[in-house]
């Protein structure tokens, strides 16, 4: 077969993709960019390592020795990753740990209905106990750094 035999390409051979086809290659477009993104957050845990100590305390046994933060976020969701973006500074200033589990996949959503966590992002600080508390204050990288080491904080940011 010479060149001027062999087929073209054209839509018999290789078709159009259809509508669900195109969703499909944009969610897995999506879903790389958003895992990316969310992996800046720190350290993805399973649910099973975050336990009920003796007298009813959250705690992340792993974290024991330092505080840190633990946060249950969605890939999806666009709070969890701007929150991972200031996470990853406050990080890189603090040099403090942070886990996250993604709490609508497996055993996530167990643990956040468990925690009582009303959406993402849901933040917790770790103390050096590996207990967990509730984190209510503001999500910017400075913020961060003083609910986690308020005695460091302030001189960092003064020369940052």
């Amino acid at each position: 077969m010479d060149a001027r035999e062999r087929p073209r390409f054209s839509e018999e051979f290789l078709p159009e993709p259809s509508f669900s086809q195109k969703s499909s290659y944009t969610i897995f477009l999506l879903h790389c960019v958003m895992s990316t993104k969310l992996a800046s957050l720190g350290t993805e845990l399973d649910a099973r390592h975050v336990q009920r100590d003796g007298n009813g305390q959250w705690t992340i046994p792993v974290a024991k020795g330092r505080r840190g933060f633990f946060v249950i976020a969605a890939e999806w969701c666009g709070y969890c990753t701007r929150l991972a973006n200031s996470m990853h500074q406050a990080r890189s200033i603090g040099g403090f740990p942070c886990y996250y589990v993604q709490g609508d996949r497996g055993l996530g959503g167990h643990l956040m209905k468990a925690m009582q966590a009303q959406g993402f992002p849901t933040v917790f600080i770790i103390d050096v106990n590996g207990g967990l508390s509730h984190y209510e204050g503001e999500r910017t990288a400075e913020a961060l750094c003083a609910a986690v080491a308020p005695v460091v904080t302030r001189s960092l940011f003064s020369l940052w």
